[in-house]
């Protein structure tokens, strides 16, 4: 909910000063659910959707420029990464350059996707332990704490708390969004795909 320039939350309030709209929505789609118990969640949550999936399945794109789940579970774990850095950034320098990364370049360049999805799961859930651990040691005055990013301007500690755990729970939906487009098309394990799938 939002009281003049402050978003509260559950997990306290957010400075809207220093919160892009694409953070918010990111914090809205969280709802009043807590982001640390939704983010160690996180990769739970995803080796149970995709529990008796075939290989194929995994690795289809819906369409040219989509990702597949196996891009999908990559791009969080990468993300993981990146935020990582952003919070501790933000902590130990506040109001420090913060750099955006081209998540689709990352994707194409490093070739993490191609790795088994049960092991990036496993660090995804590795660095949401450490990360989640971090955040939940900050202060009240270091979750004010802000960085500027290279593209969205002032972004604090706070929104980027909740924004993450917003942030997967976009990256599951277009999981389960893949998924259910997988089993319309009739698939079967081990059918070949379509012309242009993988």
């Amino acid at each position: 909910m939002s009281v003049g320039d402050v978003l509260e939350t559950a997990y306290g309030p957010v400075d809207l000063a220093h919160c892009a709209p694409m953070i918010r929505a990111e914090i809205e789609l969280l709802g009043g659910a807590d982001p640390f118990a939704s983010q160690r969640a996180c990769a739970p949550r995803i080796r149970a959707r995709i529990a008796g999936l075939a290989e194929e399945a995994v690795r289809w794109r819906p369409a040219p420029g989509q990702w597949s789940i196996a891009e999908v579970v990559a791009h969080l774990v990468q993300t993981e990464l990146v935020y990582g850095y952003r919070y501790r950034e933000i902590v130990a320098n506040p109001g420090s350059p913060i750099a955006g990364y081209d998540q689709e370049r990352w994707i194409d360049a490093l070739g993490e996707q191609h790795e088994a999805v049960d092991v990036l799961l496993d660090r995804l859930a590795a660095l949401k332990a450490t990360n989640v651990a971090f955040l939940e040691r900050t202060t009240p005055d270091a979750r004010a704490c802000w960085g500027l990013h290279s593209e969205r301007g002032p972004e604090s500690l706070a929104a980027l708390i909740g924004a993450i755990a917003g942030h997967d729970l976009l990256h599951e939906h277009q999981i389960d969004e893949n998924i259910r487009r997988w089993e319309a098309r009739g698939a079967q394990p081990g059918a070949p795909p379509a012309a242009g799938d993988l």
